[in-house]
């Protein structure tokens, strides 16, 4: 029996020491991931807006399993007055291509957010107009000190 139980002791230490060891695809297994943030304020600072660029699943489902995914820009905009309607419209703009787009108010935190139907590129110029509001977009995640890859590996290590 001592035997046994010694055998059990080397067999979970050589488990624990190399079993964890395989590298991880981590695009094989996550349900969101974000690449890159763009902020944005009114001159007056009244609204704040941010955007985050990435890729999830689809259908968006957090049940573990991985299967097709598509590229997401979550748009979410915040005011510091309050706005009585559950849906607002804004003016988006990608260099001079304008569409309108609506927002829903989410009770959550009290913020108006959509998903802009497409991953914007590091390349354009991104502004949106609501009533009177001019808010011009830019890239901040460029400046932060780890980027999505580091944050990645990190986290496995």
């Amino acid at each position: 029996m001592k035997k046994f139980f010694v055998a059990v002791i080397i067999c979970f230490s050589i488990f624990c020491l190399f079993g964890c060891e395989r590298k991880v695809d981590i695009s094989t297994q996550f349900s969101e991931i974000t690449y890159e943030y763009y902020s944005g304020q009114s001159t007056c600072g009244q609204i704040v807006a941010n955007i985050s660029v990435g890729e999830r699943e689809d259908p968006y489902i957090i049940d573990g399993k991985h299967e097709t995914t598509c590229e997401f820009s979550l748009l979410v905009v915040s005011f510091d007055f309050w706005l009585e309607e559950n849906n607002i419209t804004i003016e988006f703009f990608e260099n001079q291509s304008m569409q309108s787009v609506v927002l829903e108010f989410n009770p959550l935190n009290s913020t108006y957010m959509t998903d802009l139907g497409f991953a914007l590129d590091n390349e354009s110029e991104y502004y949106m107009i609501y009533k009177n509001y001019t808010l011009s977009f830019s890239m901040i995640s460029k400046d932060f000190k780890v980027d999505f890859e580091d944050a990645i590996m990190l986290s496995l290590s």
